[in-house]
Formats: structure tokens, sequence, C-alpha cells
């Protein structure tokens, strides 16, 4: 993790080993700093890069897709503001979008719009233990302080190897 720490000098982040439980952040949020910082309760299973790739019970998984979503929600109202009618606006929207879902036990990626390929929907079965890796591959996610959030989602779990 002394990769992520170099890219965000002014976070004091918590030494994660594999297995360990711990708050995660995706760095954007943390570099930005323009809205209180939201931390998930999970578990290392890998990194990637120098960044953390953390695994998250179904209940914090959930709040994920639901913090993503409103992201998404706001980043596009924003685009409302630049003059692009709306055909062109929906039309560049799409084709920018990831799209998460829970559907029964399997988190699903739909990349469809992104990569203009019908067949490009990933489905994430949980691990052995109920945990899905949410964009663990593709999102900078960073070990942080809890006390560094303005909400924590979900509870440290208990170290499970």
């Amino acid at each position: 993790m002394a990769n992520s720490a170099a890219r965000l000098p002014w976070w004091p982040l918590p030494e994660v080993s594999r297995g360990d439980p711990a708050v995660f952040a995706r760095a954007d949020s943390l570099r930005t700093r323009e809205e209180p910082v939201i931390g998930y309760a999970g578990t290392l299973v890998d990194t990637w890069r120098g960044w953390a790739v953390p695994a998250f019970n179904r209940l914090v998984t959930e709040q994920i897709i639901v913090a993503w979503e409103a992201e998404q929600t706001r980043e596009k109202a924003s685009l409302t503001n630049t003059g692009l009618d709306e055909h062109e606006l929906d039309r560049r929207w799409t084709a920018s979008s990831v799209h998460l879902a829970l559907d029964g036990d399997e988190l699903v990626l739909d990349e469809r719009d992104l990569l203009a390929d019908p067949s490009a929907v990933t489905r994430i079965p949980p691990d052995v233990w109920g945990r899905y890796v949410v964009m663990g591959y593709r999102w900078h996610w960073q070990a942080i302080s809890p006390h560094l959030c303005g909400i924590v989602i979900g509870h440290v779990p208990p170290c499970t190897g």
C-alpha cells in the first residue's frame, strides 16, 4: 500500500495486509474533498497497481451501488449545464456509463454502453465468505482511517484469512 500513500500524502493511511479488515474509500473522493468521504468496511483481498482491492459484504455492496448511482446522477445533472441538447447529452452519457447492480447473488457490471459491446456484462459471484469485489481492479480503492470519514458504511469485519 506504500504506492498509494505517495499519491495521497495528506491522508494518514493505515497499514493493511491481505486478509485484514479495514475501511476503504475511493481515492477520487479523497482527492476532491468536496463532500464528506464515505468509508466502506471491508477486507483487503488483493492489491492492484498500488491500490487496495477490497471485498465487501452484501449490505455494504448495496450501499456502494446506491452511492455510485447518486454520483452518476449528479454528474449527469452537471453535464446538463453544458448547453448540449438532450439527445446529445443522453448519447454522451450512455457512452460513458458503467452500470452496477445486484442480481440474485451476483454483482453485475454492465459495460455494454461504455464499450459498445453487447456482450460486455460481467457477473461476479460472492467469495466463500459472501463478499464482493466491487470494481476492485478498476477503481482506485484506498484503506483509510475511519476517523477521516463523514460516514462509515458497515462494521469492520473480523480477519478471515
